[in-house]
């Protein structure tokens, strides 16, 4: 069969492929088979585009991106031309000129604004520019004040997710400051920058029905790079989002941080939560949380993932001597935790002999009930890592290079093998393309 009379589905499921691998020479090619697969391909190529203090007078002022800017759905906007002594002059002209042509990418669902700080007029013009934004990313973006943040985060209209990353000067927040979403916000994730646990919740958010955060039932909340400092804060605010999360992850700076949030995470304001997962945290955290909630009668899956600690000593201790019973006593128990199907505890590779029997032994009704699974992954700080940059930066090839390796780390439990004298890679490929036939067709 040729190139050309293959299935409009099986050419469009090899170019999601190819995007999905960031294998841009490849999906160039595709589109010069022919006019079907050009007019698929156009989709993939111009679906992300970055303007930056070099690129985006080619860009904006092209007379082809017309064209190309119907296709792009994600843009990222990183390091403007802007008066700030932490960025070196420029030769072209500033970001602020040639505004108004941004709105040539008016089509786009994923905002991403990167190493930048922003003047009041620029925060004002992108969000008209952008009506269909529903995801927006904030990386290294220095806002005056959290105040301009939160006005910005209202601006979008259809903002469902935000994203943010290493953000602003909280030293320059007042105590007064309103934590306001827009209402359609369901998902907060903020890694490297706890923007709004540093601001008290306000009186009038609390006990409203999951309506936290100004009235918005956010039901996806992440938190990464939990601090000390940050624990008093963390009950009020999850009681604040009340009955609307159902999602709930928190990681710590170190396992020292951790342990200040023993007994501090209070569960039992959030009675529709499904996932639990902890980041770098012992599991005396994950049992103490989950104590403070029980019975769990809709949590369907806890997740403890332990890595990066001072030695690996150290996290033998802390496993061989927590009492697994305990636990087990909540996670094997069915009717205190009916509907749970799934404890998963993420492990170095290396620590398999001297923790497996010890950990099975003391969790046996879990290992009865089928829930307790036990992932034992090679390099598991950079595949964590690995997985944070996806999260924080779809944009970026970043992780290109390594993605190979860390995403046969990630996925080991569920490697097959799709011919027995093929390459390792060619394993790696089959598998996600049977996780795309399986997305696509199911």
């Amino acid at each position: 069969m040729s190139p050309a009379s293959l299935p409009q589905e099986l050419i469009s499921l090899i170019l999601s492929f190819l995007f999905h691998v960031h294998d841009k020479p490849t999906l160039s090619s595709c589109s010069l088979v022919s006019k079907a697969w050009l007019s698929l391909s156009r989709t993939h190529l111009f679906h992300d585009i970055t303007l930056n203090n070099r690129n985006h007078p080619q860009i904006l002022l092209s007379p082809y991106t017309p064209t190309l800017a119907a296709y792009t759905r994600r843009l990222k906007i990183a390091r403007l031309n802007i008066a700030s002594p932490s960025f070196p002059p420029s030769p072209f002209p500033p970001f602020s000129d040639t505004l108004f042509q941004i709105q040539r990418f008016s089509a786009i669902t994923s905002l991403m604004l990167q190493r930048t700080a922003p003047s009041k007029n620029m925060l004002l013009a992108l969000p008209p520019l952008f009506p269909e934004v529903r995801h927006l990313y904030l990386d290294a973006v220095n806002f005056p004040t959290s105040a301009e943040a939160y006005t910005f985060f209202c601006a979008f209209g259809r903002l469902e997710k935000v994203t943010v990353s290493h953000t602003w000067d909280q030293s320059k927040s007042t105590q007064r400051e309103p934590l306001y979403f827009p209402p359609g916000v369901r998902g907060v994730d903020a890694r490297g920058g706890l923007f709004f646990l540093k601001v008290p919740v306000p009186v009038s958010v609390k006990g409203g029905e999951g309506l936290g955060y100004g009235g918005v039932r956010v039901r996806v909340l992440r938190l990464g790079g939990l601090r000390i400092r940050d624990a008093a804060a963390i009950a009020p605010h999850l009681e604040a989002i009340g009955k609307g999360l159902e999602h709930l992850e928190l990681g710590f700076v170190a396992y020292s941080a951790a342990e200040v949030f023993h007994n501090k995470i209070d569960l039992s304001s959030t009675p529709n939560l499904r996932s639990f997962a902890l980041l770098r945290a012992p599991p005396k955290l994950l049992l103490s949380a989950l104590r403070s909630a029980a019975p769990l009668q809709k949590l369907e899956e806890a997740t403890l993932t332990m890595h990066s600690m001072l030695d690996e000593a150290q996290i033998v201790r802390v496993l061989t001597t927590f009492d697994w019973a305990t636990l087990d006593a909540l996670t094997g128990d069915a009717l205190r935790t009916p509907r749970l199907h799934n404890v998963t505890l993420r492990l170095e590779e290396s620590l398999r002999t001297r923790v497996h029997e010890r950990v099975k032994g003391g969790m046996r009704m879990s290992v009865g009930r089928k829930v307790l699974e036990l992932r034992f992954v090679g390099a598991l700080r950079e595949a964590c890592e690995w997985e944070e940059q996806i999260m924080q930066d779809p944009f970026g090839t970043r992780w290109t290079t390594r993605y190979e390796r860390h995403f046969r780390d990630v996925v080991s439990v569920h490697l097959v093998k799709c011919t027995s004298g093929a390459p390792r890679t060619s394993n790696v490929r089959c598998l996600e393309l049977q996780l795309e036939l399986k997305e696509t067709i199911g």
